[in-house]
């Protein structure tokens, strides 16, 4: 009898004597508004968004849950984010690049009880070939996935998937602006002194002085008009737009006279420390250049 006392007590504790699965209708994980706007955090040939996205687990199963984290004082779950078209962790920007080294204290949240985090998300995380091309979806309709389940060795009692993942939320980027485009040009006027120029996927940089580079300078002015002078005389000039091209801003040049000597006419552009000037061809070219240009002083 002993041993039957003892077995019932082991099982209540495991929370095995209900056979009842949680389901979706017991066990919920919502978030807490259905739209988010994604803000750039970081500027440059790589820039990120990011966004705070507010979760709630509700367990109104009789089971105890346990949810996964990385390492013991990490404060929030282990989580993948899936766009709703193809349910693949890989196809999201937004999904952090774990490195765990497994630990045994996930987070227990008891039958009655409501867990709230808040998860910072942010992307792209991951780029092509050490390009600037990022990998992942950054705009659409997502859902959120915690690790679950009802004991202490998750792997061997998690939840259906139907009850790990949320509710659809739907992700927008704040995309530049005309007056942000405005205030981003006036910050680039001056003269530029060409630097170098990078053609990574060769591993070759150019150097101004070389067999066929002479020294080059971009004079933009606040009034969308530039110079492109070479070698000390001007090699063109006309005016440019600085506009928006998904998650980058691109500078067109117009040229009216000349030709804009070792530059494409449309050029992804990014300020570094605002004194650097960074241009980048655009399209489809076999050698692609990353053009660098220090700021002159007046």
């Amino acid at each position: 009898m002993r041993f039957v006392a003892g077995f019932l007590f082991f099982l209540v504790g495991c929370s095995l004597l209900d056979d009842s699965s949680p389901t979706s209708s017991t066990v919920r994980l919502e978030v807490e508004q259905n739209d988010y706007v994604a803000e750039r955090e970081i500027d440059g040939p790589r820039a990120r968004y990011g966004f705070d996205l507010v979760v709630h687990l509700y367990n109104e199963s009789p089971h105890t849950l346990y949810l996964q984290r990385c390492r013991p004082d990490t404060p929030y779950p282990i989580y993948a984010v899936k766009p709703v078209e193809t349910e693949n962790a890989h196809d999201a920007a937004y999904n952090a690049v774990w490195a765990c080294p497994g630990n045994g204290h996930p987070f227990v949240v008891r039958p009655g009880m409501t867990r709230t985090d808040t998860l910072h998300l942010s992307g792209p995380n991951g780029w092509l070939g050490g390009t600037i091309r990022h990998q992942g979806i950054m705009e659409g309709r997502f859902r959120l996935r915690y690790s679950i389940g009802t004991c202490l060795s998750m792997a061997d009692c998690p939840l259906d998937n139907s009850v790990q993942r949320s509710d659809v939320f739907d992700v927008s980027l704040a995309y530049p602006d005309n007056d942000e485009l405005s205030a981003y040009a006036r910050k680039m006027a001056g003269t530029w002194q060409w630097l170098h120029s990078l053609d990574e996927s060769a591993g070759r940089t150019v150097w101004p002085g070389t067999s066929g580079n002479p020294h080059r300078s971009l004079e933009i002015n606040d009034e969308g008009t530039f110079l492109l002078l070479s070698a000390g005389a001007l090699a063109a000039h006309g005016r440019f737009n600085l506009e928006r091209a998904g998650l980058r801003r691109v500078l067109r040049f117009s040229v009216e006279k000349g030709h804009v000597e070792g530059l494409a006419r449309l050029q992804y552009v990014w300020l570094e420390r605002e004194n650097t000037l960074v241009l980048e061809d655009t399209g489809s070219c076999n050698a692609c250049l990353l053009h660098t240009f220090s700021r002159i002083a007046r």
